[in-house]
């Protein structure tokens, strides 16, 4: 801030009508400058004289030019002149009836009155300014809370009954590949299958069922099943009995089947659920890619080439890839049904090979007394990953399973 400035601002700053930063800064000019130093000393030399007269007294003529004057530039007086003075002053003080105001005094008023008036018809003007700013700024903001309400009701609706629609509206086309089928129990030649539907074939039909852009269903002789979501991303089939494959052609793809409280889900994957009436076991064929088993009391991962056999009980059995050695097969339903003699692990870990992994990662779940053995022969084909522990393991701990199996999948 220059020196010119500092002059013309310095009546607001010694009334306090500057902003703070400017006040600030010529606080800090003075400080650096010795004339406006100076000039800060004169006019704080004349407030405090002014402070310090008397309200009823009227001061002389030359009083504003000894207020301006520095103490070593003003005139000197003599002894006679400040009698004189004195008397004076003394005298009006006995005479004066009401308060004189010094004309510097008068104009600091009338200069105080005039900026008092602008600001108050500043603040005035500021004052409707912001009224109707309000009332304009809520009147948007209430037109744009009501437009984005109802574009959020009408998005809403127009969901939902997108939903209903896509579950509803794209029927599943039947294909006959031989024989006839019963919807509901009634033969059906519309060759479309709704949701909540059930179809069933007999002893001498087989047909095909589409799923639009997701999968093929194959439902076999003698079975049943039920649609319970028609979804294009979500489908999910309730088989009864008999056997169904599913194909699925699209990555994407989501398919979900249900049997006998078991749920299977699948991603690009294709397999074969068949239900045994006689023996009441079904077996779990996958051909590509994985599928994942959950029950109310556990849950088993079976990848492509594995065959699982699940008890009358809903008992997972232990997955065997179906190119397995026939003698690793046989040790491997010996030791299901019981058979855990040393001499069955032994035959388990001298014919398995790497692609066996997912076998011996089951028997190493459920084996207790030969953990060991089961163990050193997994870790030949595939070490375990950092985050996989051996006391995990031990103590059946599902996650450690299931991060080492992930390690061996990419592998194998």
């Amino acid at each position: 801030m220059s020196c010119d400035e500092v002059k013309n601002l310095i009546n607001d700053y010694f009334d306090d009508l500057l902003p703070e930063v400017m006040q600030k800064e010529i606080e800090a000019h003075i400080k650096e400058c010795g004339s406006c130093k100076n000039l800060e000393k004169k006019y704080n030399s004349y407030f405090k004289t002014i402070e310090a007269l008397p309200v009823n007294i009227n001061p002389t003529n030359n009083i504003s030019r000894r207020l301006t004057l520095s103490p070593e530039d003003s005139e000197p007086t003599n002894s006679k002149e400040k009698t004189a003075v004195k008397g004076t002053v003394i005298k009006k003080l006995k005479t004066q009836t009401k308060i004189v105001e010094p004309p510097l005094v008068k104009q600091k008023m009338a200069q105080y009155a005039k900026k008092s008036s602008v600001r108050g018809k500043k603040k005035l003007k500021l004052h409707d300014r912001f009224e109707n700013f309000s009332f304009g700024k809520n009147s948007q903001m209430r037109n744009y809370v009501y437009n984005a309400s109802y574009v959020v009701f009408v998005s809403l609706i127009i969901y939902m009954v997108y939903i209903l629609l896509k579950d509803s509206s794209d029927p599943w086309a039947v294909e006959i590949k031989s024989g006839t089928y019963k919807i509901n129990g009634s033969f059906d030649s519309s060759f479309k299958l709704n949701s909540g539907e059930t179809i069933s074939t007999d002893e001498q039909s087989e047909l095909r069922v589409i799923v639009p852009d997701v999968a093929m269903y194959e439902l076999g002789k003698n079975s049943s099943m039920t649609v319970k979501k028609a979804f294009n991303d979500e489908n999910k089939v309730l088989l009864h009995n008999g056997s169904l494959k599913v194909v699925s052609w699209n990555p994407d793809a989501f398919v979900n089947v249900e049997f006998r409280s078991i749920n299977l889900t699948q991603y690009q994957s294709s397999f074969k659920v068949e239900i045994f009436s006689e023996s009441n076991e079904i077996v779990l064929s996958v051909n590509t890619g994985d599928v994942w088993l959950e029950s109310i009391r556990e849950n088993l991962r079976i990848a492509n080439q594995y065959t699982c056999i699940i008890s009358p009980h809903n008992k997972f059995g232990i997955p065997i890839r179906a190119k397995a050695n026939q003698d690793f097969k046989k040790a491997v339903s010996l030791y299901e049904q019981g058979n855990t003699e040393l001499a069955i692990i032994q035959t388990i870990t001298s014919l398995a090979i790497d692609e066996d992994a997912l076998t011996l990662l089951e028997v190493l779940r459920e084996e207790r007394i030969f953990f060991e053995e089961i163990y050193h022969k997994l870790v030949e084909f595939f070490p375990p990953p950092p985050t996989v522990s051996k006391d995990g393991l031990k103590q059946r701990n599902s996650s450690d399973y299931n991060f080492w199996w992930e390690e061996i999948e990419w592998q194998i």
